[in-house]
């Protein structure tokens, strides 16, 4: 998988047409300048920190690529699982995930990542779809940027793929769309 951005080289580019790559949809970056535009609605959050919370995280991963909507091409398989939350758990503390519950119920996940010169992203975003539609992301998005705004982080970043309706709840959250990845 390479990202090509405005400042990918061209010759890059050219050389991956010339072997016929397969480009994925694009991903819009956007950029918050300020806070979460909306007030989201209570839900109950918590930093992912235990062991029991890994493994909630875990189970979550594992429905978010079981569902497929996030990797293009529809479910992924269990090592890719495996081998993502072990890069979770590597790029700890650098990145937070927080857990959303309803009840005892783990269903929803979000991570805040501090970067370099200032720069916070809010990544990795998934809603178990009966819990979608209730504001739980706009909750975890705002816990997200509360995380790196208080890390020293003045510029926040968040991608949305440029066929999915997330972009507009990133648009009315106050992020404006930056470049195309």
């Amino acid at each position: 998988l390479f990202v090509i951005a405005p400042s990918t080289p061209p010759s890059f580019v050219a050389r991956l047409a010339l072997d016929d790559y397969r480009e994925l949809t694009p991903t819009i970056q956007m950029v918050l300048h300020g806070d979460v535009a909306t007030r989201p609605q209570a839900a109950a959050l918590r930093p992912v920190a235990s062991e029991d919370d890994w493994q909630e995280l875990t189970a979550l991963v594992h429905a978010d690529h079981d569902e497929g909507a996030r990797s293009h091409d529809g479910p992924l398989p269990d090592e890719v699982t495996r081998g993502m939350i072990a890069g979770y758990r590597a790029k700890f503390p650098r990145a937070q995930f927080f857990l959303a519950r309803e009840g005892e119920r783990a269903c929803a996940y979000g991570a805040a990542v501090v970067c370099e010169d200032g720069v916070g992203a809010v990544e990795d975003l998934f809603t178990l779809p009966p819990y979608r539609r209730r504001g739980i992301a706009t909750a975890l998005i705002a816990a997200a940027v509360q995380h790196v705004r208080a890390s020293g982080c003045d510029l926040v970043v968040i991608g949305a793929h440029a066929s999915e309706p997330p972009k507009r709840l990133y648009r009315a959250l106050g992020f404006v769309p930056a470049c195309v990845t």
